[in-house]
């Protein structure tokens, strides 16, 4: 049976320190991919010279976007480009587990219509194992409306699913997108964690670290999706109470 052909959207920004790694975890992959395709928001730092060294790569290609557009910009770029049955994203900080692309495969493989998957993370290096057994689920839409279950960089997507990020939402742009998936298709969630994370999440160096922001941006991603979910509208109040309460205890622990 004919391997899956993936394509790795890497989105960057001044990623000097963290970006080698990260395109090295994907040429390492025990599945190698279909290609890599790495999309610069006009960083300001040495990133652009790192890349130069990655150019004559045969399954690398490179794009200097023409002004700074953000990552979800930067992400639908990378997308729109690639040519492989499926897309999985990468954040230029983060780096995949070795047999990432191969056990993503042996679901693809094995189940049928298998459109959107993702899985675990971590950022504890003792943890970031993939050998063994390995166990998946599908995740449904309310368990996912009150919970983002992973992250960008655990993200695979047909490249049969037309839906792309939301390029007006900086923060939480991950999770409305997840939503909007859910209203076509399942997602398989494997229960291993594939990624490890360069920074943890909510850490002060990302996006995710502005705990405010994140919140408004958690109240957005709940406004958009009630108003094209009909239904959801009459829900949309307890929704907003209960991000707001989240985020008073994350502060009462801080």
């Amino acid at each position: 049976m004919k391997s899956v052909k993936f394509s790795v959207i890497i989105p960057t920004y001044n990623a000097q320190n963290t970006i080698s790694q990260a395109i090295e975890s994907c040429i390492k992959q025990s599945l190698p991919p279909w290609e890599i395709i790495i999309v610069d928001d006009c960083s300001i730092d040495y990133t652009l010279n790192i890349l130069n060294n990655y150019r004559n790569h045969p399954f690398i290609k490179i794009f200097v976007l023409k002004e700074n557009g953000g990552v979800s910009v930067a992400r639908n770029f990378g997308w729109n480009k690639s040519t492989g049955d499926y897309v999985s994203f990468l954040d230029a900080d983060d780096i995949w587990d070795v047999n990432k692309l191969k056990i993503l495969n042996e679901v693809i493989q094995t189940e049928k219509n298998v459109l959107c998957i993702g899985h675990q993370y971590t950022d504890d290096k003792i943890f970031f194992l993939s050998e063994g057994v390995f166990r998946y689920k599908i995740l449904h839409y309310w368990q996912l409306l009150f919970r983002n279950y992973f992250n960008t960089s655990c993200l695979t997507v047909s490249k049969q699913i037309s839906e792309r990020f939301n390029e007006h939402m900086r923060y939480t742009e991950d999770h409305e997108l997840y939503l909007r998936i859910l209203n076509i298709t399942n997602i398989f969630f494997i229960q291993l964690p594939l990624t490890l994370l360069g920074r943890p999440q909510l850490s002060k160096g990302g996006l995710s670290g502005n705990r405010l922001k994140m919140r408004k941006g958690e109240l957005i991603m709940y406004y958009e999706t009630c108003k094209k979910r009909k239904k959801l509208f009459i829900l949309f109040l307890f929704l907003c109470l209960f991000s707001i309460i989240k985020y008073l205890i994350k502060l009462l622990h801080r």
